[in-house]
């Protein structure tokens, strides 16, 4: 039982690295470039979330519209698509992933749809949204990595 519970947390350790990486390096890398599959998140996103106080009403559609909510779901489903391998070795592992992929979407949800709330709860969110530098405090569900690898930035509002 012991050794199922430090797997699964090792699975949303791994986890908040990916989401870190991911966000760093595929959604700000080359999704800062119009002609990328990835400009979502840039273009659409992030511009919605300066413009409305951190508020993007895409998560708040019910209708499956070509947007960054469905665009964000598709691509956590293809992350467990391509994990799901690891299911040969390790149920729990895949299970601490995939936990992690729910979690995050619940509260980048709930962050952009209630931004009062994300302000109080994920501030380094909100820090990465509407702060001075949109290119720093890459995690969403915690910082852990952010504060490993020196990208947590607090701002002052």
């Amino acid at each position: 039982m012991l050794v199922s519970i430090i797997v699964f947390f090792c699975a949303i350790i791994y986890a908040n690295f990916i989401e870190w990486i991911l966000h760093r390096y595929i959604l700000h890398g080359f999704g800062k470039h119009k002609q990328s599959v990835w400009s979502f998140h840039w273009g659409e996103h992030h511009r919605a979330c300066r413009k409305f106080n951190n508020q993007d009403d895409s998560y708040k559609s019910i209708a499956l519209k070509w947007n960054s909510k469905i665009k964000e779901i598709l691509s956590l489903l293809l992350l467990c698509l391509i994990h799901f391998p690891i299911v040969l070795l390790s149920l729990t592992f895949f299970s601490g992933l995939v936990f992690h992929m729910c979690l995050y979407f619940y509260l980048h949800k709930k962050c952009h749809t209630n931004p009062e709330w994300g302000y109080r709860y994920l501030r380094w969110h909100y820090d990465h949204h509407l702060g001075k530098d949109q290119d720093c405090n890459w995690c969403v569900t915690f910082p852990l990595w952010d504060y490993i690898l020196y990208t947590r930035k607090k701002n002052n509002f």
